[in-house]
């Protein structure tokens, strides 16, 4: 009886794995600059790196209704680029967040959605 029971449990577990499958994409680029500065007096040359990396997840469930997210992450550790969306045959919900330098102004929000109406 044990036993049957730890099986029925374990395809249970895997069923529902496969249920909650997405698509998740982690990205990242790194970038050598050569900043050649403005000066006329002094050279300003030197080099710099950028890192970005870019997290990507989007599932549609069964009724139809699709969610992404997209988070990005600069050389600061901080957020640079963030996007939620909520879409259907509704139309689409999103909310986009970016990172700025200034502490009162760190999230740049923006709220959209879009609709289509069917006319019969």
């Amino acid at each position: 009886m044990r036993k049957v029971l730890l099986a029925s449990t374990a395809l249970v577990a895997l069923g529902s794995v496969s249920a909650m499958a997405a698509d998740i994409s982690i990205s990242g680029s790194s970038e050598l600059v050569l900043d050649m500065g403005d000066s006329a007096t002094a050279d300003d040359s030197a080099f710099a790196t950028e890192h970005d990396i870019a997290i990507n997840f989007s599932q549609t469930s069964d009724s139809g209704i699709t969610t992404k997210m997209t988070y990005g992450i600069d050389d600061d550790i901080g957020a640079d680029d963030m996007q939620v969306s909520i879409s259907g045959d509704f139309g689409t919900l999103s909310y986009t967040g970016g990172n700025d330098d200034h502490a009162l102004t760190s999230m740049d929000n923006e709220a959209s959605g879009t609709a289509e109406e069917n006319v019969g």
